[in-house]
């Protein structure tokens, strides 16, 4: 495989895996509750609903992101494959730190920070891949993140701005978009986050 690789061509890719990983929650339930075992019967009825988030689940989802004062701490994995022979050519590998600055439960709206680094792998070796010029492939365009989160109907839309400089970027969305999944036990928390990246090489 070749371990060189052009950097405009995976940042948004790379980005997106990791942080999918990074930003899907669980949140504990009744805590005498045993989770059901995954069998393909119980596994087809395991899905994620659009939306349905209350109040209360907007809360306990940021809390879980975000911690409630001190910093949280996150590790992910993810994979990206091109499309649309789902070949996988890059595993992004990454660290992410939250901390919550406010949290309005009459509103529902909260604001947190974060902070991420993402290093890109060979799928295979576990090398970290290196660009044209030779230097370790690694995104650092995260160096902070001011993220904006609120509930709308059901669902948890956000404001977020990123890096600094000529770095500096800003995106919204989300509406539609998170989805939440309850099982005995535990509640699943999903929300995608779209970013707006930098034309760089």
């Amino acid at each position: 495989m070749n371990s060189q690789i052009h950097r405009r061509d995976f940042l948004y890719g790379a980005a997106a895996g990791v942080t999918g990983s990074l930003l899907a929650g669980c949140a504990p339930g009744d805590q005498t509750a045993t989770a059901p075992a995954l069998t393909d019967t119980t596994n087809s009825k395991l899905r994620l609903v659009p939306g349905g988030y209350s109040a209360q689940d907007f809360a306990n989802f940021i809390r879980t992101r975000y911690g409630t004062g001190e910093p949280v701490y996150w590790y992910g994995v993810g994979d990206a494959s091109t499309f649309p022979d789902g070949k996988m050519f890059m595993r992004t590998e990454g660290y992410d730190t939250g901390r919550l600055l406010s949290l309005d439960t009459e509103k529902s709206e909260a604001v947190g920070l974060t902070r991420k680094m993402i290093v890109l792998r060979d799928p295979v070796s576990g090398d970290i891949l290196k660009t044209p010029d030779g230097k370790p492939a690694w995104l650092n365009n995260f160096t902070y993140q001011l993220f904006k989160m609120r509930l709308q109907d059901g669902f948890v839309v956000f404001d977020v701005e990123s890096g600094a400089g000529q770095f500096r970027g800003t995106t919204s969305g989300g509406l539609g978009r998170s989805e939440i999944q309850r099982l005995p036990g535990m509640t699943i928390y999903t929300t995608p986050v779209n970013y707006s990246m930098p034309d760089v090489v």
